[in-house]
């Protein structure tokens, strides 16, 4: 039980370490997807950094194909469980 506790606690602090453009980013992703703005990048790489437990930041999905026309994407992130329950519950 105490554990449970203890997860809740941090969790509470990690968010509010998290500025609310960090947490609009978040929103973003909540389900999944490829980034390709550079500020919604860059929000989400320091969530990364403060709170690795609420974010998983992969390979983009759609590659880095084509010939520099198209927009590349800089990674693919998704929420994890306690990432989506946070953005609920502070949102």
């Amino acid at each position: 039980m105490t554990t449970a506790t203890t997860t809740k606690e941090e969790q509470e602090a990690a968010m509010k370490s998290l500025t609310r453009a960090e947490k609009k980013a978040m929103l973003l992703v909540k389900d999944g997807g490829d980034v390709v703005g550079y500020i919604i990048a860059q929000r989400l790489r320091s969530v990364q950094r403060k709170a690795p437990h609420l974010i998983v930041i992969v390979k983009p999905a759609m590659g880095q194909k084509g010939g520099g026309a198209a927009q590349q994407a800089y990674f693919g992130a998704i929420l994890t469980a306690a990432g989506r329950a946070a953005v609920v519950e502070h949102a």
